[in-house]
């Protein structure tokens, strides 16, 4: 069964353009270090999650309530110092060609693969037909 996309195209745009999204796809989204700092120091002062989102450009019901949860879960008993700059990404975005590229050659390698065996099927059949008309 395929997964449905979280995200549409347009939503990927959107978080894209935030500066604190460090990789937005179809199905994810990682936040640049600067928002894990900014987030353990608000978090500190009580702040709540959702609330945090909102203050970094973020709309946490595009989001969704249990990426919002998981998100403030990973940085429980973390410090600021714990999430050191990291080099920047060549893109932010992962766009749907790349992905749905991969899998269209997968699924028409198998297809031509079935061709392959149905075509050797339909050969035996014509074969043995002949076969049975001579007689």
């Amino acid at each position: 069964m395929k997964k449905k996309p979280l995200f549409t195209e347009e939503q990927i745009k959107i978080l894209a353009e935030n500066p604190y999204t460090r990789k937005v796809g179809a199905y994810t989204i990682t936040f640049t270090p600067a928002f894990y700092r900014d987030m353990c120091m608000m978090r500190e002062k009580g702040m709540p999650f959702r609330l945090i989102f909102k203050e970094h450009g973020y709309d946490p019901d595009m989001l969704g309530k249990r990426r919002v949860y998981y998100v403030g879960e990973q940085i429980k008993g973390k410090t600021p110092a714990d999430f050191p700059d990291e080099r920047p990404l060549k893109s932010k975005v992962i766009h749907f060609d790349e992905r749905s590229d991969k899998r269209a050659m997968k699924q028409m390698q198998h297809e031509i693969q079935y061709m392959k065996q149905e075509i050797e099927f339909l050969k035996k059949i014509m074969a043995s037909g002949t076969d049975r008309s001579d007689d």
